[in-house]
């Protein structure tokens, strides 16, 4: 009889921490919605940086070219300078 009273308290106290244990593993702090949210909010932020790579790229073109254009008009005034240099020399 003492043996079955302590195999009941027993099985309790498994099924009570059993059950903690669920609960943590569902709504606890690091738990399985918490991941879900996380992997959420993951996607979302590789779907924000895409589009901002994107944008980047193309201000990065924007740059680029418009720094082509003034090694350009650089190197054309200076040309046209050597040329009135050698204009006013003759």
């Amino acid at each position: 009889m003492i043996q079955k009273k302590c195999m009941t308290k027993l099985t309790l106290l498994l099924f009570i921490l059993l059950g903690e244990l669920q609960y943590s593993l569902w709504f606890g702090k690091n738990g399985i919605y918490a991941l879900k949210q996380a992997h959420t909010d993951l996607e979302l932020q590789k779907t924000c940086n895409s589009a901002l790579r994107i944008r980047n790229d193309q201000l990065l073109s924007k740059v680029q070219n418009l720094r082509d254009n003034l090694k350009i008009t650089r190197q054309q005034k200076s040309n046209i300078n050597k040329g009135s240099k050698n204009n006013i020399s003759s």
